[in-house]
């Protein structure tokens, strides 16, 4: 008798979770300004279904939310939408009921992001460009370019001298082909993680009202690289560019990909040194930090990568275990 009205509270709960999905979907389409937050809420009944009650029926609450999207959206877009709840939806519920750290949560989250990244990137080119992924990146590049071109006849047009403009905008700002795909994979691997951390954050403020138990994910000042990991992608750039001087094709995909993750993470690992030393150091409101950290990065972006540079060395905060200078 338990078990059956159980089993009754958990089809309740699908179907429910069910219709949120498809709701949800339908916000993310619809309804601009909040569609980004819809997009990475979608995951989130599957995840909460799945903690509560079980693969059996996260699985059968995300079929019945995809075939009524089918049917309400249209089988493309559904398909897109109904990746992430399948990857990520299942992923995030798995990592809670088996008690994961959020470090290792954040691991398993960025490689569900990543292989829906890849299927939704491979899906918009096959049914919207005749060339498929090289249309998909020469519509990039040509309306980067064409954006390039309108704001400098702009500023011709309003009396500014063209050499002054060269200076600001030189030609070599336009974007080609090769640049775009020798960077994606790096690209795909940041929206990954980006997308793992405010999805992670999203599940741990709406699971805590719900009473369900998750790891809560440290603030930026616990963000640290782990030395190996900072050595290993300081080599990958070093042999990225060996082989891009010798003209191997190889080495492009492997510097610049390598190259633009480990600038963010450098830069990332700076921002979170400088609110350490300035919240418990210095002691100032976080105010005062969110407005200095926010114009020194708009103006010395490169500032935070010397001194992530310099944190991944030193280690002040002494985070890393297997840091390569350990400080008395």
């Amino acid at each position: 008798m338990h078990n059956k009205k159980y089993n009754t509270k958990a089809l309740v709960e699908s179907g429910i979770m069910a219709a949120i999905l498809v709701v949800t979907m339908l916000i993310s389409i619809y309804i601009p300004f909040i569609d980004m937050i819809a997009y990475l809420a979608l995951p989130i009944p599957i995840a909460l279904t799945y903690a509560r009650n079980g693969f059996k029926y996260a699985f059968t609450s995300l079929m019945c939310g995809a075939l009524v999207g089918v049917f309400v959206i249209g089988p493309i877009i559904a398909l897109q939408l109904i990746i992430i709840s399948f990857f990520v939806g299942l992923t995030l519920g798995y990592c809670i009921i088996k008690h994961k750290k959020a470090s290792k949560t954040m691991i398993y989250l960025s490689a569900a992001f990543g292989i829906v990244v890849i299927i939704n990137l491979f899906l918009i080119s096959l049914f919207i460009y005749k060339n498929g992924v090289i249309g998909f990146v020469d519509n990039i590049v040509s309306t980067f370019n064409e954006s390039i071109s309108i704001t400098k006849n702009m500023y011709l047009s309003m009396g500014v001298a063209k050499d002054q403009l060269e200076r600001s905008l030189p030609s070599n700002i336009m974007l080609n082909r090769n640049q775009i795909i020798w960077i994606l994979p790096g690209m795909v691997i940041i929206a990954s993680l980006v997308l793992a951390f405010f999805n992670y954050k999203m599940t741990e403020a709406i699971f805590s009202r719900l009473k369900v138990q998750v790891d809560k994910l440290k603030g930026i000042t616990y963000f640290y690289i782990p030395s190996l990991i900072g050595a290993f992608m300081i080599v990958l750039v070093c042999i990225g560019l060996i082989f891009k001087s010798r003209n191997m094709l190889i080495g492009n995909y492997i510097f610049y990909s390598t190259y633009a993750l480990l600038s963010l993470v450098l830069a990332i690992n700076g921002i979170a040194a400088v609110i350490y030393f300035l919240r418990h150091k210095l002691k100032l409101s976080n105010g005062f930090i969110v407005i200095t950290i926010i114009l020194v990065l708009l103006a010395y972006y490169s500032l935070f990568m010397i001194i992530g540079i310099i944190e991944l060395i030193v280690d002040s905060r002494k985070l890393d275990p297997n840091r390569i200078r350990k400080i008395r």
